[in-house]
């Protein structure tokens, strides 16, 4: 691959406060939308471990490509195989208005009505 990349590093899921809020499939997406409108990036780059992806979260993220058997030496968490997620800028594009045409747009779900 040649030319002008993002690499996403980030972890919403972490706390276990934002868990099951979808935030694996929103997080990414508006990191390569800000890279892409900023940057014109060619390729959208992501690294996944095999452990955290075994539960679906790889397939949510909308990477449609993926290159297994990377491998990460004396990490915290011994040697993961890992694999390098990336799109180039026509499928980031089209994956965005996939997402944005199917994604479900009520956002006051949650909020309790209260009086100041």
């Amino acid at each position: 691959m040649r030319g002008l990349g993002q690499h996403r590093q980030d972890n919403p899921g972490q706390d276990r406060a934002f868990r099951k809020r979808e935030l694996a499939t929103i997080v990414p997406r508006i990191s390569r939308a800000c890279a892409y409108t900023r940057w014109r990036i060619d390729y959208s780059m992501g690294l996944a471990m095999e452990g955290p992806t075994q539960g679906g979260v790889i397939d949510r993220v909308g990477y449609p490509h993926r290159e297994w058997d990377l491998r990460l030496y004396d990490a915290p968490n011994g040697n993961p195989r890992c694999c390098l997620c990336w799109m180039d800028a026509e499928e980031l594009v089209e994956d965005l208005g996939d997402f944005l045409a199917a994604f479900d747009t009520q956002v006051d779900v949650g909020v309790r009505q209260a009086r100041a």
